[in-house]
């Protein structure tokens, strides 16, 4: 039984709407056998998109850690992280070393060494999806397969 819920592993939307049904019906079992469910969902869900470091995507073109705002940089983490460009306003050069910006076709194509094409048939499904879709934009695949393109990053390590 899932006891506790945390606000990343579900809407809190639905767990209030639950618990609110529950105390209108009173029928505790129903809530409790429908938050197992949403529990049992994220479980596996999590299995297949969180890192071992915790709330971080990857990319599906980057071996890289997606970091949605600079104050979410994890101080545990000594891997490749794609950061909001508004982290060069806090950089620091002791810090951290930068290593180059996403979205930049010829250095993805001449240095970058943690970059990965997708299949020819991926490539072709996604630009038909979005004629925005660029192969050197961070991204990441819905349950649909669809991808999510990112703003732009600067691709920062730890020294």
């Amino acid at each position: 039984m899932c006891i506790l819920i945390h606000q990343h592993k579900a809407r809190p939307a639905l767990i209030y709407a639950v618990h609110q049904m529950c105390m209108v019906s009173g029928n505790w079992d129903m809530g409790d056998n429908f938050l197992e469910k949403i529990c049992k969902y994220y479980e596996d869900w999590e299995k297949e998109h969180l890192l071992s470091e915790g709330m971080f995507w990857s990319y599906d073109n980057y071996d890289a850690i997606e970091v949605p705002y600079t104050d979410a940089i994890p101080t545990d983490y000594d891997g490749i992280m794609g950061v909001p460009i508004s982290f060069l306003d806090k950089y620091c050069p002791e810090q951290f070393e930068i290593i180059w910006r996403s979205h930049d076709i010829d250095w993805v194509d001449s240095e970058c060494d943690f970059f990965t094409y997708p299949s020819a048939e991926r490539l072709a499904k996604f630009k038909k999806a979005d004629k925005t879709w660029r192969v050197q934009i961070p991204y990441m695949v819905d349950e649909k397969d669809n991808a999510i393109m990112f703003y732009q990053r600067i691709f920062i390590k730890r020294k």
